[in-house]
């Protein structure tokens, strides 16, 4: 039997399917408890896909080998288990009391005591944004070696299109609606703009962006089935004109709905990164070949126009106002930028420690940033502060060499290519997002992206590659 039958059979044994919607539903009910920032949310999520990526291993210590081995994934696991392992080193108060923050001196001083300092600032922080990322490379993981199979691949961003739908149809019904609540809960912020089940009208827009991409991904894919194999001009247009007057009228009706509820969030910077996003998508698909010059431009034309009416109906005053405000906050966030900058030159190579930020910044904060900012709203800063510059850069290259083994899987693939494309799309909105925000902080946002990336990675290699080995 050939080897890539081999591999496929492997690939579809009885317990896959069941893992693959344990991390489904890891990923995707997680966002409707305030976009999972409570701790008790996260951490079920972590431990949901802990057990999923335990009951893998069993399965492959049972002889079913991985579909993808760790060999393919080299460079974003060395990146991304250095990056974790100084994490760890930083909450552990295991380094040399010269690496230690130097605000533990002075609280043993006060306290009267001896021997306890870590790099870290907050050891007990640090373990849990230890815990949080293994939950994120345990989604990243299941699902590259779950979805070799396309179909699954495929299954992962119709779930992923299905569920951000319908968060957005409730942001819509909800924003409309005038309340002002969350669920049941008033709001305490963000009043006037659309935040679904989540607190932040930024981290929901990013996440709405996301699905958004996975549904101009489906329709991508589902066009290019279509047409495949048929050379017939008029045969060609009439399978495509039943599949966009059936299923991809449903997609577009979807991305009506995303798109409605982006515009709502009346996020400048969500509105142009999923812009950015989409067009990155059909400019990949174009250039590798999968859509013709002429249909790429016609998809950027169309969506434009979707994207305008979406406009019209749904509000769009407020996100018109907000585009006009180019100088919103700017000062107040170049200053937390310059002061983070502070930040990371007084300690460049120990850092912070991980998720200590909001305890680091206070230290740095001037009379010109008014509120006790948590974040730095740049993650690239905020993660270089925190870990300092060498594991801050290695976990920053962990993650870009992901949209890097995307643009491989444009150039070497030929079929199923919507896959790479959505993920590099993906890594373009949140790459660009995390310039000016932090939404990717998010644990909703975060799982989602890892799930994405995981199915689009997957599809990274030809079917007749044995990635196992």
């Amino acid at each position: 039997m050939p080897t890539d039958l081999v591999r496929s059979a492997g690939s579809r044994s009885a317990l896959s399917d069941p893992i693959l919607y344990l991390l489904l539903f890891s990923v995707l009910a997680a966002p409707a408890a305030l976009g999972a920032v409570d701790a008790w949310v996260w951490s079920t999520q972590a431990l949901l896909a802990g057990i999923a990526l335990a009951t893998w291993a069993a399965h492959v210590a049972l002889g079913h080998p991985p579909t993808v081995a760790l060999r393919r994934l080299a460079v974003p696991a060395s990146l991304f288990t250095a990056a974790l392992a100084w994490a760890s080193l930083q909450a552990s108060g295991w380094s040399p009391a010269a690496w230690h923050h130097p605000l533990w001196p002075m609280a043993a001083e006060t306290l009267g005591t001896t021997g306890i300092g870590a790099v870290s600032l907050a050891p007990t922080d640090t373990s849990d944004a230890i815990l949080r990322l293994c939950g994120y490379a345990a989604v990243f993981y299941l699902a590259v070696n779950l979805c070799r199979d396309r179909r699954r691949a495929r299954l992962v961003l119709a779930a992923v299109a299905v569920m951000v739908t319908l968060y957005a149809a409730y942001g819509i019904a909800a924003h409309l609606s005038g309340a002002e609540r969350i669920l049941w809960m008033a709001k305490t912020s963000y009043h006037g703009d659309l935040t679904a089940t989540f607190v932040n009208r930024n981290t929901f827009g990013a996440f709405a962006g996301l699905g958004f991409l996975c549904l101009v991904g489906l329709l991508c894919d589902g066009l290019g089935r279509t047409a495949r194999g048929v050379s017939a001009t008029i045969e060609r247009r009439r399978l495509m004109a039943e599949f966009m007057a059936g299923r991809g009228a449903l997609l577009l009706g979807a991305m009506f709905v995303v798109g409605t509820a982006i515009l709502l969030t009346h996020s400048r910077a969500v509105l142009a990164c999923t812009l950015a996003g989409s067009i990155v998508l059909l400019l990949a698909l174009g250039l590798s070949g999968a859509l013709s010059l002429r249909r790429t431009l016609a998809a950027v034309a169309a969506g434009a126009a979707l994207l305008g009416v979406a406009f019209l109906a749904g509000d769009g005053t407020g996100t018109g106002d907000r585009l006009l405000q180019v100088g919103d906050h700017a000062e107040t966030r170049m200053e937390i930028y310059r002061r983070t900058a502070d930040a990371i030159a007084d300690s460049p190579w120990l850092g912070t420690g991980l998720g200590t930020f909001a305890h680091g910044f206070r230290l740095y904060r001037s009379q010109a940033v008014a509120a006790p900012f948590t974040e730095a709203h740049d993650t690239y800063l905020e993660t270089v502060m925190e870990l300092g510059l060498p594991a801050g850069l290695a976990l920053i290259l962990a993650v870009a060499s992901l949209p890097a083994l995307c643009v491989l899987g444009l150039i070497r693939r030929r079929r199923g290519l919507a896959f790479p494309a959505v993920g590099l799309a993906a890594s373009t909105l949140v790459g660009l997002h995390a310039i000016v925000d932090y939404s990717i902080q998010n644990p909703a946002v975060a799982a989602l992206y890892a799930l994405i990336m995981g199915a689009a990675c997957a599809q990274c290699w030809s079917s007749r590659v044995d990635t196992g080995r």
